[in-house]
């Protein structure tokens, strides 16, 4: 019997991990379902003093420094678990203005949650463009697209059959 492919989850960079689990968390959670996993090395001096224990360490193993890992977390939105891991370096992000972009992460939500979502994105002052309805035979019949605020895009999607 084949098993068919699903998504499991997605990883996103982000330039900061607390506003990354508020927005993803808090503000799409609100309607969604969302939640906050346990931080990994959070604040820089947690970074700093990683890398110092991990360098000290190899050093007395006579061996090259052990690369820290990005400080990440997660957050689950609905049933999608993504993880956030901070940015090693700077990426340029793009105009404030454009909403929509690739690559993106587009999550399935039904009529009554898309009208709902545009609700908080107000009240939380979040920049969005649409409903944008789209034309059959596409299988999405209306987007908003936005960004997080480390500027991934994202996109909120209705299908076609409405569920």
């Amino acid at each position: 019997m084949a098993i068919q492919a699903e998504m499991d989850h997605s990883v996103l960079a982000v330039n900061d991990l607390e506003l990354g689990e508020h927005f993803y968390a808090r503000i799409l959670g609100q309607v969604l379902g969302g939640s906050a996993e346990r931080r990994t090395m959070g604040t820089t001096d947690e970074i700093i003093r990683a890398g110092r224990l991990r360098a000290v360490q190899a050093e007395r193993r006579g061996g090259d420094a052990f690369r820290v890992p990005a400080p990440h977390s997660g957050v689950h939105v609905g049933r999608v678990q993504i993880p956030l891991f901070l940015y090693s370096n700077h990426v340029q992000e793009p105009p404030p203005e454009q909403l929509r972009g690739t690559p993106r992460l587009a999550m399935h939500v039904s009529p009554a949650q898309m009208d709902e979502l545009i609700e908080v994105l107000q009240e939380h002052k979040v920049a969005f463009e649409g409903p944008v309805d789209h034309p059959a035979p596409c299988p999405v019949a209306r987007s908003v697209y936005l960004k997080d605020p480390s500027s991934n895009f994202l996109e909120l999607a209705v299908p076609r059959d409405g569920s």
